[in-house]
């Protein structure tokens, strides 16, 4: 699976990020990315407070992803 930068950000908005808890690799990547100057400028400067907002009160899906998991 080939992640994408806004891709993970959102999937980190979206409370997902606990999809790469156990690969230590991916959160590096994505920190050492979420850091260029490019990526503030293509992404975190693009977007409204609203575009953020959207964001905040999303419920945590974690529990309900750990099921399915756990079911499949």
């Amino acid at each position: 699976m080939r992640l994408r930068r806004p891709n993970v950000w959102r999937l980190e908005k979206l409370k997902f990020a606990r999809m790469w808890d156990e690969r230590p690799g991916v959160l590096a990547w994505y920190n050492r990315v979420h850091s260029r100057p490019s990526f503030k400028a293509a992404i975190d400067n693009w977007l409204s407070y609203a575009d953020i907002e959207r964001y905040a009160d999303a419920p945590d899906p974690w529990p309900k992803v750990q099921h399915i998991l756990q079911a499949a």
